[in-house]
């Protein structure tokens, strides 16, 4: 049948003839280059989104929405919300749709994100070059949050 073209054909024929030293080189590179990259402590890597409802949404890197994960896991008083919360983040699923929640739940998520999240994240977050946008971006689900909430009323 042969290899595929396109998009990926060429990367497709480099890649299937490494051998296996050169396999394990490159998983090393990308573990490596992973482990240094995150929203929170600068670089590239994979994003993460917070459904709020129907065309809402919030989207950062994986290292801040791991973050913002891990804060709602630790403060969410209701326990099914933070058994979901903690599940999310162990298996790394990078969605959390608020939809999914009780209303207690979601009530109390957007409570957390409103009132919580920046101060904690101040408070929190690691100095270093990038830290100043994920406070922004940790800022801008807050004012989404709160707008959430006040049309709630």
């Amino acid at each position: 049948m042969g290899t595929p073209k396109g998009r990926y054909g060429d990367d497709i024929d480099r890649l299937t003839g490494l051998e296996d030293q050169q396999w394990s080189n490159l998983q090393d590179q990308i573990v490596k280059r992973a482990a240094r990259s995150s929203g929170v402590h600068g670089g590239w890597m994979m994003s993460g989104t917070i459904v709020f409802a129907e065309g809402t949404d919030w989207t950062a890197s994986s290292g801040i929405f791991n973050w913002v994960i891990d804060y709602l896991a630790r403060t969410v008083d209701d326990e099914p919300t933070r058994e979901a919360l903690r599940v999310i983040d162990e298996q790394n699923f990078r969605w959390l749709n608020l939809a999914d929640l009780s209303e207690t739940g979601r009530r109390e998520v957007l409570s957390k994100l409103a009132d919580g999240i920046v101060t904690y994240s101040e408070e929190k977050l690691p100095e270093t070059g990038r830290r100043e946008d994920a406070l922004a971006t940790v800022g801008e689900l807050a004012e989404l949050a709160r707008a959430i909430l006040s049309n709630r009323k």
